[in-house]
């Protein structure tokens, strides 16, 4: 029956860290501003594919891999450097790459990284299916109903997943 596998997912919440973010406006002028920060890591999205990336905050991201015991039990989180999407120049147009985030200091003939790591929590995991998933929107969407007198949500689509895309792991080619 459609909609009736069963999957699970694990929910992490990230611990508070200072990210760099630069908010200069000239190309090769860096100006650091440091803001605190933290991240969710949802190890499936709701379909069930499995999720390599925790969500974008203050514009990066890091690519998170979860280790099981033997019964299942979340017991170590891996947490990678903060990443982007830049569009890259091709003979066809441009394509989206994952890349370290960094920046070029032509004023200083420096490059500028942002090399923070998180520490990722376990928060909790729950067994989902997408018949489930339909419910739990439906009863958001009444509540929300409620709240707002029935006025309707303005709906964020997120776009295909990095492996849809075809994205690569963002190294130097």
């Amino acid at each position: 029956m459609k909609g009736s596998t069963v999957f699970r997912h694990d929910l992490f919440k990230s611990d508070v860290k200072p990210m760099r973010r630069n908010e200069s406006f000239k190309k090769g002028v860096v100006k650091i501003v440091e803001l605190e920060h933290s991240h969710i890591f949802h190890t499936c999205d709701d379909r069930g594919r499995q999720m390599e990336y925790c969500t974008p905050t203050g514009g990066h991201f890091h690519k998170v891999k979860v280790k099981y015991d033997a019964n299942g039990v979340p017991v170590a989180v891996e947490c990678g450097p903060p990443l982007k999407y830049v569009n890259k120049k091709t003979p066809v147009g441009s394509k989206k790459r994952i890349v370290e985030v960094r920046w070029m200091d032509l004023v200083n003939d420096r490059e500028v990284r942002d090399d923070h790591r998180h520490v990722f929590e376990y928060v909790h995991s729950e067994e989902l299916s997408a018949k489930r998933i339909q419910q739990i929107r439906a009863s958001t969407q009444a509540a929300l109903g409620a709240m707002t007198g029935g006025a309707k949500p303005e709906v964020i689509d997120n776009g295909p997943s990095a492996a849809e895309v075809g994205l690569d792991d963002g190294g130097d080619d």
